[in-house]
């Protein structure tokens, strides 16, 4: 499993008290009974888990566990392209 996948799924874990297996790439979070309390937990976890920060815009659009890899995975690339 891709790293930064790991991470964020055992973030998602802790923070929402779920079963990693209950999570599927595709399926929208709140399917896995994540809610918007718990979503924002998980952001700020993941925020500081990969010393990241995300635009609002991203954030509307992080409905499933692929949209929230990729926000990270694109934000340590630009990260990376700044420096």
């Amino acid at each position: 499993m891709n790293p930064i996948k790991l991470a964020i799924t055992r973030i998602i874990a802790e923070q929402a008290e779920i079963d990693t297996a209950s999570l599927d790439d595709h399926q929208p979070f709140s399917t896995a009974g994540v809610d918007s309390l718990e979503m924002l937990e998980i952001v700020t976890a993941v925020e500081d888990a990969f010393d990241v920060r995300f635009e609002e815009a991203v954030l509307d659009n992080m409905n499933t566990l692929a949209d929230l890899v990729q926000a990270v995975e694109d934000a340590l690339q630009a990260r990376q392209s700044a420096a």
